[in-house]
């Protein structure tokens, strides 16, 4: 099967999954907000975060472990597929005890980020007890057999399981809070239907790969644990200095400003995610894709492919931030009112957290596709530190803001410099400077675009669900005027257009 047929079809599945999953989870957030307190939304983003601290304890193993299936899986050696799975299956089960032990011992400091002045009866304890489970659970139950399933890219065969668990969950996290409007039954629904999820998965896994449960006793050979363990480490780098970087926002805001605009920016982080779990359909598929492509094929033949992904990525960032940029806060003012607004300012920081990476998206696909955890494994350290030093200051001073620009500037500064120049001179032994040529065209695209919206903006009243629907229609029109504009004429945005005329002819024969 053709990687382009492999990552149709696990986009197509993964699509259907995401809209019906999101379509519930937006109406279970909104029965959460009107039936809980902003003071709940809060906690549970803050405790996600806190969650995601705790996961520094897999030190980037699933990743590793990922890459290292990539060539037995592409030559067929099912007996190193099983040694390999099973090594992580003893990792994962050590991991979970670790994570249950730490964050048992975090419970005495909850309360130095816990920041809220509230007259309800909440026990923050039992919610982050709660939290703590299903988080362990995910580690000791199943769930590194569904591994080898994504690595070979066949993650259409468990994409059922996943969305049909998904909107159990969701509907029945739905009818406990109309029924009794219980946060602590509500964290729980989770925790059982998430052990069943990975359960079933990992029977299809083993039924694709019977190796799985045979080679449990082998061992692997010791130069495969020395190529492995050296990508742990590097792994391990870039996971701290990652989950640092990503997880102390909200603890920076529930901290220094109030754990309730830890809740209001939830409700921005939910659109956004929502968004960034369509975008990902389009290029989660393909990391594995870019590793079958970098065991077969040559630099230029990578470059050729990489420019193509790199246009249609920042064409599709680029119309999903001008969309988040213009529409948030009205989306927001009509689905729950005006007071979980933040401002003008505020709203383009959190959208260019949005961008910035995305931008950045193909050059991450290459280099965890072609194994770059050894050259990359300090300069997610200095973001993080970057990160923390600066919000933490900026914030002193301008507020929730400076949360925000702290983690623009950590990025702009580590990620945007060395990863461009690992994959270049790594994969496709090029100058780098050619792809920040690329990167500048595409950000002045993407600022004129959002220029001649704003302008649009001052003739258009966007009060209602249809006044919304009308301008992203509006500005639908003029992105994709702008996209033939200033890209018709190069040989990448024609190759583009050609491959996706190949997809909807595919997709005719699905």
């Amino acid at each position: 099967m053709s990687r382009i047929k492999n990552v149709t079809r696990n986009t197509i599945f993964s699509f259907m999954n995401n809209f019906l999953s999101n379509l519930i989870n937006f109406i279970n957030r909104t029965l959460f907000i009107y039936l809980l307190s902003a003071e709940y939304l809060g906690l549970n983003g803050l405790f996600i975060n806190v969650l995601g601290v705790l996961s520094l304890a897999d030190l980037g193993i699933s990743s590793a472990i990922t890459f290292s299936l990539y060539k037995p899986i592409a030559t067929h050696d099912n007996k190193k597929i099983g040694q390999i799975v099973n090594f992580l299956g003893k990792a994962y089960k050590i991991i979970g005890f670790v994570i249950l032990l730490v964050g048992l011992l975090l419970i005495p400091f909850l309360k130095y980020f816990v920041n809220f002045d509230s007259k309800i009866n909440i026990n923050y304890y039992v919610i982050y007890l709660l939290f703590l489970i299903n988080s362990v659970c995910t580690y000791l139950f199943f769930s590194y057999k569904n591994t080898v399933i994504y690595a070979a890219q066949k993650a259409y065969l468990t994409a059922k399981y996943e969305m049909i668990c998904t909107i159990i969950i969701l509907v029945l996290q739905v009818i406990v809070l109309i029924f009794t409007k219980n946060y602590y039954i509500y964290l729980t629904v989770p925790i059982i239907l998430n052990i069943l999820r990975n359960y079933k998965i990992s029977k299809v896994a083993e039924k694709l790969y019977p190796d799985i449960k045979k080679s449990g006793k082998e061992k692997l050979t010791e130069k495969d644990r020395k190529d492995l363990f050296k990508n742990i480490y590097s792994l391990s780098m870039i996971k701290i200095s990652g989950v640092i970087y990503s997880s102390t926002d909200n603890l920076i805001i529930s901290s220094m400003i109030g754990t309730l605009f830890v809740g209001f920016y939830s409700n921005y982080l939910m659109i956004i995610n929502i968004v960034k779990q369509f975008v990902a359909i389009l290029f989660n598929s393909m990391t594995a894709s870019v590793g079958d492509l970098n065991v077969s094929e040559t630099a230029e033949y990578k470059y050729c492919i990489f420019k193509k992904l790199n246009l249609f990525n920042g064409l599709v960032y680029g119309y999903c931030f001008t969309c988040l940029l213009h529409l948030s806060n009205p989306f927001i003012t009509f689905w729950i009112g005006k007071k979980y607004l933040f401002g003008e300012r505020t709203v383009l920081l959190i959208c260019l957290i949005f961008l910035i990476p995305g931008l950045n998206n193909i050059i991450n696909i290459y280099k965890d596709g072609c194994g770059l955890f050894w050259e990359t494994r300090y300069r997610t350290l200095a973001t993080a530190l970057i990160n923390i030093i600066s919000s933490i200051i900026l914030t002193k001073y301008i507020g929730i803001d400076g949360v925000f620009l702290g983690t623009i500037i950590a990025y702009l500064t580590t990620i945007y410099i060395i990863d461009p120049y690992t994959v270049f001179s790594k994969v496709f032994k090029k100058n780098v400077c050619v792809y920040y040529k690329q990167l500048i065209l595409m950000i002045l695209f993407i600022v004129f675009n959002n220029f001649l919206i704003r302008v649009v903006s001052f003739f258009f009243n966007i009060s209602s669900l249809y006044s919304i629907i009308i301008y992203l229609i509006i500005m639908s029109i003029i992105y994709a005027l702008n996209c033939f504009i200033f890209f018709y004429r190069t040989k990448e945005f024609k190759e583009l257009l050609n491959t996706i005329s190949e997809i909807i002819s595919m997709l005719k024969k699905l």
